[in-house]
């Protein structure tokens, strides 16, 4: 994988976990509708989604490719 490809990949998942946190938040303030099941079914995916890309891609995969002689 290529620099670039790893910087679009771990904004992607960056901002799929911004965007799940600030709709859960925007909405349910705008709505006074905080135990929202629906908000949740939606919310939930892209939050975990997001954290678990993130985390993923965080590490350089140089760091983890073994040094050829």
């Amino acid at each position: 994988m290529n620099p670039l490809h790893l910087k679009i990949t771990r904004t992607f998942y960056l901002l799929l976990l911004l965007v799940g946190l600030a709709l859960y938040v925007i909405w349910s303030a705008m709505y006074n509708t905080w135990l929202d099941i629906g908000l949740y079914s939606l919310c939930a995916p892209m939050v975990l989604l997001g954290l678990f890309g993130t985390l993923l891609y965080s590490k350089d995969r140089e760091e983890f490719q073994v040094e050829e002689e």
